[in-house]
């Protein structure tokens, strides 16, 4: 009978654990503290949009990895008419997926391939787990940086969609 209620009772600890934890999540709070306040858009080629298309990247199944690295697509983000940036200016990044390359292709079906971000400058900045603000000079009122779908170091290459997000705020100093 003992064996009966402790196997019931596991049981009913496992089954109420998993509830538990399906109810949970993550949440990021993403802001700055700042001189001023604006409105920023990203622009791709011209035209304001969220959406930053990496194009395609070969892949040959004989080596398993890509036959090269993407194409380098440059993207800004811009203020709005009006703000200045008078006195330097840092563009955090924030999202749980960066890693040594960059961004991890958390929500495509590729596997080895991470997209590279860095600032599109005379002194690059890369964007990964270990460095997630780009500092800008005074003046600068165009945020500059490219993206770019790379293979992992690591990594066996398999073919698939890539598809990967962060969060950025502008802070003005």
């Amino acid at each position: 009978m003992f064996k009966k209620n402790v196997f019931t009772s596991l049981l009913l600890v496992v089954a109420f654990a998993q509830q538990a934890s399906a109810n949970s999540g993550d949440i990021q709070f993403v802001g700055s503290v700042s001189t001023q306040t604006c409105d920023i858009k990203p622009v791709v080629g011209g035209t304001t949009k969220n959406d930053i298309d990496l194009g395609n990247i070969e892949y040959t199944a004989a080596a398993a990895k890509a036959v090269n690295n993407g194409k380098v697509v440059s993207f800004s983000l811009v203020p709005a008419a009006g703000c200045t940036n008078a006195n330097g200016a840092d563009v955090s990044w924030v999202g749980s997926s960066f890693n040594n390359a960059g961004l991890s292709n958390v929500q495509g079906t590729a596997q080895g391939i991470s997209v590279k971000l860095a600032t599109d400058d005379a002194s690059p900045q890369d964007i990964n787990i270990n460095h997630q603000t780009a500092g800008f000079a005074k003046g600068v009122n165009e945020f500059k940086f490219n993206a770019q779908m790379v293979a992992d170091e690591s990594a066996e290459v398999k073919p698939g969609s890539v598809i990967a997000h962060a969060s950025y705020s502008v802070a003005y100093k």
